[in-house]
C-alpha cells in the first residue's frame, strides 16, 4: 500500500487521538499500521491554541513503514517544514464540536485532495451510505461533550476563548455552515512535490 501522487483520491482507516502527546506515543510504539488516518484533535485555536503538530510529523517521516502508507490530519497546524500528505487547520475544529471530534477508530476517512474534501464515508471499516453517516454522527454529536479548557488564566485562556477559526476562508466569518455529513473544511495541503510518492511528513 502506498499513497501516490496528490492528485489521488486515497480511502483510510482513522486512529483518532485527542492530543498530540498519545498520538506520538502511538506512533513511537509501533501501533499504527500503514492505511491509517492519524487524528489529532483538540489542538485548534480553542483547544490549545493551535500549536504546531512538529513531533509527530518527525516521527513518522523517521518510520521508513509510515512514511508513505498513512496520514496525518489535525485541527491543530503545520509549518514550511511538513512533508506529504500531511492536513491541518480542519474546521469546524474539534472544540466546537466538529465533525473530526466525532471520528472514531475503524472509520472509513476519503481524501480527495484535487477536490480539497475530507469525508467520512464509513464506520467500523464499512462503507456506508451519506444518510447513515449523518444519522450515525448525529447520535454521536449527542453523547458529545466539550472538554474543558487546560487554560484557566493568562494569555492562552484568552486566546483560546476569543479567537475565531483556524481556516483562512473561516476567519472572515464567525458562523460559517457546518458541514454536510462527515465533511471537515482544511486549508490547503502541505505536499512533497519533489519524489515520486507522497512522503506524508
Amino acid at each position: 500500500f502506498k499513497m501516490y501522487k496528490f492528485r489521488s483520491i486515497v480511502t483510510l482507516k482513522a486512529r483518532a487521538f485527542d492530543c498530540e502527546e498519545n498520538a506520538i506515543e502511538a506512533v513511537l510504539q509501533k501501533k499504527i499500521h500503514p492505511g491509517e488516518a492519524v487524528f489529532i484533535r483538540y489542538e485548534g485555536p480553542k483547544g490549545s491554541g493551535m500549536p504546531e503538530m512538529f513531533y509527530t510529523t518527525e516521527a513518522i517521516a523517521s518510520d521508513p513503514e509510515l512514511v508513505e502508507t498513512i496520514a496525518l490530519i489535525t485541527d491543530g497546524r503545520f509549518s514550511g517544514a511538513t512533508r506529504g500528505p500531511a492536513i491541518g487547520h480542519v474546521s469546524p475544529e474539534a472544540s466546537e464540536g466538529g465533525p473530526i471530534a466525532l471520528v472514531e477508530n475503524d472509520d472509513l476517512i476519503r481524501i480527495d485532495i484535487p477536490a480539497r474534501t475530507l469525508d467520512i464515508i464509513g464506520t467500523d471499516s464499512i462503507e456506508r451510505s451519506v444518510e447513515e453517516i449523518e444519522k450515525i454522527l448525529s447520535e454521536r454529536r449527542a453523547h458529545w461533550i466539550k472538554p474543558e479548557s487546560q487554560y484557566k488564566k493568562g494569555i492562552l485562556d484568552i486566546y483560546t476563548h476569543n479567537s475565531v477559526r483556524g481556516t483562512p476562508s473561516d476567519a472572515r466569518s464567525a458562523s460559517p455552515p457546518r458541514p454536510r455529513g462527515g465533511a471537515m473544511a482544511f486549508a490547503r495541503p502541505r505536499v512533497s512535490e519533489s519524489r515520486e510518492h507522497i512522503s506524508p511528513m
